[in-house]
C-alpha cells in the first residue's frame, strides 16, 4: 500500500513538472510598434495555440503596444506587454486569462479589491462544464466541435460523445457544431452539466451542384454526385489540389505512382476499370473536356467548385470518355463589385530523406572493365 502511494505521488509530480515545462517552453517572436493589444493577443494565439480570454468591460483591447521579442519566454512576454497597462494574467491549461490589476494603498482598499476580484467574471475559479452530445436517435457524436463564442477556445467530444470544457463565466455561450447537423448555441448560466442533441441539417439538399449539362439542386440528382468543400481543400498544405483529395470523397482513390518529389497523383474513381488501358477520369474545366489534364496547371485558389460524377450518368453525358468517371471543375469568374486585391502564397520543399550511396558513371564503367576485361575489349 505504501509503495502504491509513493508511485502515485511520483506520477503526480512528474505530470506537474511536465505541464510547467511545456508552458515555459513556449516562446514568442514579435516586433510591433503602436499596435493594438488585441492584435498582439491574436499573434500570441497563433504562435502558441493558447486561447486568450478577457472581458471588454475591464480590459481595453485597443491600447497601443510597442515591443520587440525574439524567442522570448511566454511568461516574460506577457509580463512586459501587460504590466505597462496595469494588467495581469493567469495561465490555466492552454488558456490565458487577462484582467486588470487593482493597485491599492490601504488594507481596507486591499480587502475590497480582493473581494471584487473574487466576484469578477475573470476570477481564477473557472466554471467547468461537462456533458454529452448525441444525435436525434441518442447515439453519441464523436468529434463534435464545441467553441466558446467570441474566443479561440475550441474542443471536440470524445468517442462516447462526452466533453469537458472550462468557461470564464456564466455569461459564456457554447456553440455546438458537427458536419451534417445543425449547430446550436447554449448560454451557460448556472448550469454545470449541458447535454445537447443535434438534429440533421437539410441544407445539403439545397446545395447547387454542377453536372455535365448545367447546374441543379442536390436533392434532384438521381445519380452519384460528390462535391468537395473548397474552403477545407485550401487549408491543406499541398502543392496542387489533387494531393488534397485523398480521403475526402467516398469511392475516389488518390495515390502516387512513384515516390519522386513533385510526381503527379493517380486518381481512380470506383476502382480499376481496365487492366491494359488508362484508368484516369475525364476532367472538364469550365465546360471543356480535357483528357490529358495536369493538376499543377490550375491553382486551388482559382477553383470555384469541384464535382465528381461517379456512375452511369457520367457515361450518358460524355460517352466512352466518361467510363472512368468525370471530374467537373468550375473556376472563379469576375463579378460586378468593388475592386478586391488578395494574395496567397505557399512555399514547399520536397526531398528524399534517405538516399543510397551509388557509383558515379565513371566509377561504374571502370568497375565493369575490371570485372570483365574480355567483354570490355569487344
Amino acid at each position: 500500500m505504501l509503495l502504491i502511494m509513493k508511485l502515485t505521488i511520483a506520477l503526480l509530480l512528474i505530470g506537474a513538472i511536465h505541464l510547467s515545462a511545456k508552458t515555459l517552453s513556449q516562446t514568442i517572436t514579435l516586433k510591433v510598434k503602436d499596435t493594438a493589444i488585441k492584435q498582439v493577443f491574436d499573434e500570441v494565439h497563433r504562435q502558441t495555440n493558447y486561447g486568450i480570454i478577457y472581458n471588454d468591460a475591464f480590459v481595453d483591447a485597443h491600447k497601443k503596444v510597442t515591443i520587440e521579442a525574439n524567442k522570448m519566454p511566454l511568461d516574460l512576454f506577457l509580463q512586459k506587454v501587460l504590466s505597462i497597462h496595469h494588467m495581469n494574467y493567469k495561465i490555466k491549461e492552454k488558456t490565458i486569462f487577462i484582467q486588470n490589476s487593482v493597485v491599492t494603498n490601504t488594507s481596507k482598499d486591499s480587502k475590497l479589491a480582493r473581494s471584487n476580484k473574487d466576484n469578477s467574471p475573470l476570477a481564477p475559479q473557472q466554471l467547468t462544464i461537462r456533458g454529452k452530445v448525441t444525435d436525434e436517435n441518442g447515439d453519441p457524436l464523436n468529434g463534435c466541435s464545441i467553441n466558446i463564442k467570441g474566443t479561440a477556445i475550441r474542443i471536440k467530444t470524445e468517442k462516447n460523445g462526452l466533453y469537458t470544457i472550462a468557461v470564464p463565466n456564466q455569461e459564456s455561450i457554447l456553440v455546438f457544431s458537427f458536419m451534417g447537423y445543425g449547430s446550436r448555441e447554449v448560454k451557460v448560466g448556472k448550469q454545470t452539466s449541458i447535454d445537447i442533441r443535434l438534429a440533421l441539417s437539410n441544407q445539403d439538399l439545397e446545395q447547387v451542384v454542377v453536372i455535365g449539362y448545367g447546374t441543379t439542386l442536390r436533392k434532384d440528382v438521381t445519380g452519384s454526385v460528390a462535391t468537395v468543400n473548397m474552403e477545407d481543400l485550401l487549408e491543406a498544405p499541398v502543392g496542387s489540389f489533387d494531393e488534397a483529395l485523398a480521403g475526402r470523397i467516398a469511392g475516389v482513390q488518390v495515390n502516387a505512382d512513384e515516390g519522386q518529389p513533385g510526381s503527379a497523383m493517380n486518381i481512380v474513381i470506383r476502382g480499376q476499370n481496365s487492366i491494359t488501358q488508362s484508368n484516369k477520369p475525364l476532367f472538364v474545366v469550365d465546360g471543356f473536356p480535357m483528357e490529358d489534364f495536369e493538376a499543377s496547371g490550375i491553382s486551388s485558389a482559382d477553383i470555384e467548385s469541384f464535382t465528381v460524377l461517379k456512375d452511369a450518368s457520367a457515361t450518358a453525358i460524355y460517352g466512352a470518355r466518361g467510363a472512368n468517371g468525370v471530374i467537373v471543375i468550375e473556376t472563379k469568374k469576375g463579378i460586378i463589385s468593388t475592386p478586391k486585391i488578395s494574395y496567397g502564397g505557399q512555399l514547399g520543399i520536397q526531398s528524399v530523406l534517405k538516399t543510397m550511396d551509388v557509383m558515379s558513371p565513371y566509377e561504374f564503367v571502370k568497375y565493369q572493365i575490371e570485372r570483365n576485361p574480355s567483354q570490355a575489349a569487344l
